[in-house]
């Protein structure tokens, strides 16, 4: 898809030329794409067709710290206001955005072609608005030829001002791009840089990925690909909004879970491993799972391990990050994280307790709620979506009805708490490289551990680990273990109840009939049986 990626510059023109709009925003926070698009608009020729020609007219650029410009040749020129102009500019006669607005309107009725750049505009006053509306619905600024073109990351500014505007997303960045760049530094510090490296490039835009690249080299003298993407994580993850890992163990770190295994195998991994095949019977590469089941059974672990048998990185979606209080910004946080994901794929893109942002909502409820899950809502029906998208949720009947639709996610599974058999596999995990008394039966705390969840069982090795450190003991007996169950306060008449539920919860969403029947077998009919008759339920 990078490889057909238009210029969207001349996609831009091409729209304005169409009367569209005489206002093109553009969503970017880099600034090396308002260079190119300064750049571009020097020569910009009067007619998209030929591209050809030079400017017609005057070009302004106004910085919201510095003030009004004019582009010459080779130069900027600062236009400063008239000493008797009004106070809205600086005291060194810098305009201010209301002033630079009026002062480019005054030549637009006089002068043709005349394009005006606002960069990183962060807000807009009513009386900029206003400037902005009046130009988009004039005939005559039309006619003059006149473009402004707005540069911000915060859509949410523009309010319902931005649907009678041209939208244009530059990409982050292109493989072409990147592949210039790694080249271009390669050889000025006579290094080789190390296959895939363009490729774990991805995610970051012009200026990051230059900034990575300088990094590397400076540091280690070096373009290995391991480097980059450690410093590209860190750089994705002062956005606030994402954070990249690189899960180190698969499916073999999931103790038990034996029948999601091998079904995510059979239907999901083998898929991507298999692409040439599954294309020629017209199959897509899987887009989605969602998880449901208790707190504590494993839905992260096992996410992380997916990532890792398909080697690709796992991306999470911190969604406690993009709630804001001010308005549009939520949404705006959103989209961002959409289109970075987007951009960073192939990878998981992990979103835990998607109910958060899964919900339609009431009449009564925020407008941004609706329109945040009419976002992800299109986001997981788009049929161009290139990152596998992994939620997880305690409580899918929270869920919208339409976010379970079919086309959403490819399967729906549960996570249950884990069965005689999978504890003991869970025990084992967490007491690999431990060293064990003979008295320690692994068999017998599975035993003991019903209705124990994964992370319980985790924290039952770790708390039998410290009885036998606070003895000064090197090794860790069944002694340990009974005194480190004694402080679980697990309520097991409450857990029974749940796994009723949940066992409810899988029949009415699970999507796979033949994985329903297993997994009910497997990890709970006849435990739940077992366990309401002896509980009296």
């Amino acid at each position: 898809m990078e490889g057909n990626q238009k210029d969207w510059k001349i996609e831009a023109l091409v729209k304005r030329a169409a009367q569209a709009s005489t206002v093109i925003v553009v969503e970017t926070w880099d600034p090396k794409r308002v260079s190119e698009l300064i750049s571009f608009l020097k020569n910009k020729s009067t007619l998209v067709k030929n591209g050809n020609g030079g400017r017609k007219g005057p070009l302004f650029i106004f910085y919201p710290s510095r003030g009004l410009y004019e582009a010459g040749e080779s130069e900027l020129k600062k236009v400063t206001r008239a000493p008797q102009g009004n106070l809205l500019g600086g005291s060194d006669g810098a305009m201010g955005l209301e002033e630079a607005l009026e002062y480019v309107d005054s030549l637009v009725n006089t002068t043709k072609h005349v394009d005006l750049v606002l960069v990183d505009v962060q807000n807009l006053s009513q009386v900029a608005m206003a400037w902005l509306r009046t130009w988009i619905f004039d005939e005559a600024v039309y006619s003059q030829h006149f473009t402004c073109w707005v540069v911000t990351e915060n859509l949410g500014v523009l309010g319902d001002t931005l649907r009678h505007t041209i939208l244009v997303r530059p990409p982050l960045s292109t493989e072409a791009e990147r592949g210039a760049l790694v080249s271009k530094y390669a050889s000025d510090f006579n290094i080789q840089p190390e296959k895939g490296l363009v490729e774990a490039l991805s995610g970051l835009n012009l200026h990051e990925a230059e900034s990575v690249v300088l990094e590397s080299i400076a540091r280690e003298r070096a373009l290995k690909r391991a480097t980059v993407t450690s410093f590209k994580a860190e750089i994705v993850r002062k956005a606030g909004i994402l954070t990249i890992e690189e899960p180190h163990h698969g499916f073999e770190a999931v103790g038990g879970y034996e029948e999601i295994k091998e079904f995510v195998r059979e239907n999901f991994i083998s898929i991507f491993k298999e692409k040439e095949l599954a294309q020629s019977l017209g199959l897509q590469l899987p887009r989605g799972l969602l998880f449901f089941g208790p707190p504590g059974t494993g839905k992260t672990l096992f996410a992380r391990a997916l990532a890792r048998e398909l080697q690709i990185p796992l991306v999470r979606l911190r969604t406690e990050a993009i709630v804001s209080k001010w308005y549009g910004e939520s949404e705006r946080l959103l989209a961002r994280a959409i289109h970075l994901a987007e951009e960073i794929a192939p990878a998981i893109v992990f979103i835990d307790e998607i109910d958060r942002l899964g919900q339609r909502g009431t009449p009564s409820e925020h407008e941004t709620s609706r329109r945040m899950f009419a976002q992800l809502l299109e986001w997981l029906g788009n049929e161009d979506r290139k990152a596998v998208i992994l939620g997880t949720t305690n409580r899918p009947q929270d869920l919208d009805e339409a976010f379970l639709r079919v086309g959403r996610f490819d399967y729906i599974l549960p996570f249950l708490w884990p069965d005689e058999r999978a504890r003991v596999e869970i025990l084992r995990v967490h007491t690999e490289g431990r060293p064990l008394a003979e008295d320690v039966s692994l068999e017998e705390l599975a035993e003991r551990t019903e209705l124990f969840s994964g992370a319980e069982i985790r924290e039952l090795c770790i708390r039998a680990a410290r009885e036998a450190f606070r003895e000064r003991r090197g090794t860790i007996t069944a002694r340990d273990f009974q005194r480190a169950l004694e402080t679980f306060r697990i309520d097991r008449e409450q857990r029974a109840r749940q796994l009723k539920e949940y066992l409810a919860l899988a029949e009415k969403y699970t999507n796979d009939a033949r994985f329903l029947s297993k997994i009910t077998q497997a990890q709970g009919l006849s435990r739940a049986e077992a366990m309401r008759e002896a509980l009296g339920l």
